[in-house]
Formats: structure tokens, C-alpha cells, sequence
């Protein structure tokens, strides 16, 4: 797959490189591409590693990404290896090239694919700009709710309040950061778990009166699960504003919707937004919350509109 990869990447640079009157060696070397694919073949990635390190080519840089994140879903790799070859003739070109001959480069290297990727995510984040500042305006006037029946003359925003939560369980030093614990595969509100320290830990139901939930027990380095049910008259179309302190994993009718960046973070109104939606009768919501030093907390707030 390295050699595929970087190849599709680097037959645009190809274009580019007859198109801009690059140095062929600058682009793809004789026999790079050969030598990979058999080191990649025979498992020598370190060797692949070493030799990719050492050649400064586009394709020699395209296939060190590609090595190194080999393990990363091929979209991914995709995307990377595009950048990296992006950059690459940015370089050899800089040095070359008149001013102003780069851009057909760039538009050859990113392609029409990756140039609408990249107009979506520009009209997704000035959406979530939108759904952010509408929310800041209900800030002061939200109110519990988990039963929605009816219809709306407008936009309003609610937080949920009642959940049964269960912890702590142990994720010293992030440990358990992955490891995933038994009420992710069996929601059983009557069951008894070993947590942190060895303790018995159990269901226990908490109502919140401000959108922020705080987990009883909450103890650093510990996860928590948190569950609670939504109910709707019919079908119904919504987004949830999710935020939690420090990263927390949302399951909706047991489909995972949202997982919020691991780094650690204070907890906020709003860390994501995500389209939902509520089927008629009761609806899960299951939260897993990882909290590292200090204190923890979670939010769910549901946006519904006519």
C-alpha cells in the first residue's frame, strides 16, 4: 500500500515536474519506487525507514510519512501523503521557480477532492461558529429536559439532568486510556464492578442543576460511565452540544457520535456539536468520561427547532 499511496501522490508531482520544469531527481529517483515496494513487501520498514530518511525527494519524503503511519486508516495516510508532497515541491519549486508559478503546483498536488474537503471543513467550522454563539445566548436561560413531545415554535436549547453514573475505575498514568470497561458492553444498572483501588462500584443516579454533570467519587486519574435515556413523541431532529473535562465519548442508541480530542482540557459548554437523531419512543445516551489530575465534569445539551 506505501508504494500505491505515494505513487498516486507523487504521479501528480509528476505532472507538476514537466509542467514547472523540475529536476526529475528532485521528484522521484531512479529506482526509489522499486526498492520500496520490495522492502515494504518483505516487512523491512526500518530499513525503509533509513533509506527514506536519508533521500530528499518528494517520493522519498511521501513514502516516510506513509511508513510511519502505517497503522493509520488509508484516508488518512491519504491526505497526510498529500501534504507532505504539498510541501515538498513548495521547496524544490522555491528554489527554481519564478514567483507566482507555485499555485498550479498546489492545485495539481491537492486536487478537486481534497480542495472540497477542505471548502466543507471551512463551512462546517463557520456553522459551529453560528451554533456557538446561538448557545452563548441561551447560557443563562437553560432548563432541564430528557421528554420531548410536540412541536417547536422556534430554536430552543435544554441541558439533560439525570443520569446514573458509575466509578471510579482505575486509568492511572492514562493507562486505561483505550481499555474499554464492562458498561460499554452491557448497560445493567443492577450490576457491581471492581473499580479504582480495588473498590466496589455501582450505578448511582445523579440530577444536576447547571448543564456541567460532576461524577460522585471524583477522583483523578479515573474513568466514569454515565447513562440516562431521552424520550421523543416521534422522530425528531437534533443537535447535541457536548463538553467535558478532560475528553469524554458519546454512544446515542448504542452508535458512537462523538469523541473529543484526548488532550487535557478544562470543561466548556461546547467542545462539539453533532447532528442526531431521536427516535420516536426511549433513546440511550451512554457517556464515557476520562478524567487525568484535578476534577472532571461532562455536559449533554440537546438543540431542537420547528
Amino acid at each position: 500500500m506505501a508504494v500505491l499511496v505515494a505513487l498516486s501522490v507523487v504521479a501528480v508531482a509528476r505532472a507538476a515536474e514537466r509542467a514547472m520544469a523540475l529536476r526529475a531527481r528532485h521528484v522521484v529517483p531512479a529506482g526509489l519506487s522499486t526498492l520500496a515496494n520490495d522492502l515494504w513487501h518483505a516487512g523491512n520498514f526500518g530499513e525503509l525507514e533509513s533509506i527514506c530518511r536519508a533521500d530528499k525527494s518528494v517520493l522519498g519524503r511521501v513514502l516516510l510519512c506513509v511508513v510511519l503511519h502505517r497503522t493509520r486508516p488509508y484516508d488518512e495516510i491519504n491526505l497526510a501523503a498529500g501534504d507532505v508532497a504539498n510541501l515538498a515541491l513548495k521547496e524544490h519549486a522555491n528554489t527554481s521557480l519564478p514567483a507566482g508559478r507555485w499555485a498550479p503546483i498546489d492545485r495539481l498536488v491537492r486536487g478537486p477532492e481534497e480542495l472540497a474537503r477542505q471548502r466543507a471543513r471551512s463551512t462546517l467550522a463557520a456553522y459551529h461558529a453560528e451554533l456557538d454563539a446561538e448557545l452563548e445566548s441561551y447560557r443563562r436561560s437553560l432548563v432541564p429536559k430528557r421528554v420531548f413531545l410536540g412541536s417547536t415554535s422556534g430554536v430552543s436549547w435544554f441541558f439533560v439532568d439525570g443520569w446514573y453514573v458509575m466509578g471510579p475505575f482505575d486509568n492511572s498514568d492514562r493507562a486505561a486510556h483505550a481499555l474499554p470497561f464492562p458498561p460499554e458492553t452491557l448497560l445493567d444498572l443492577d450490576a457491581v464492578y471492581p473499580g479504582k483501588d480495588g473498590r466496589a462500584v455501582r450505578w448511582r443516579y445523579v440530577r444536576s442543576t447547571t448543564p456541567a454533570v460532576t461524577p460522585p467519587d471524583d477522583v483523578p486519574y479515573a474513568i466514569h460511565y454515565a447513562s440516562t435515556e431521552l424520550r421523543s413523541d416521534r422522530e425528531r431532529a437534533v443537535r447535541l452540544a457536548v463538553g467535558a473535562d478532560d475528553s469524554m465519548e458519546l454512544w446515542l442508541n448504542g452508535e458512537l457520535l462523538f469523541t473529543s480530542e484526548a488532550h487535557l482540557k478544562p470543561w466548556v459548554l461546547a467542545e462539539g456539536f453533532v447532528p442526531a437523531v431521536l427516535r420516536a419512543g426511549y433513546n440511550s445516551l451512554l457517556v464515557r468520561l476520562e478524567n487525568a489530575p484535578q476534577g472532571s465534569a461532562f455536559s449533554v445539551l440537546v438543540r431542537t427547532a420547528p
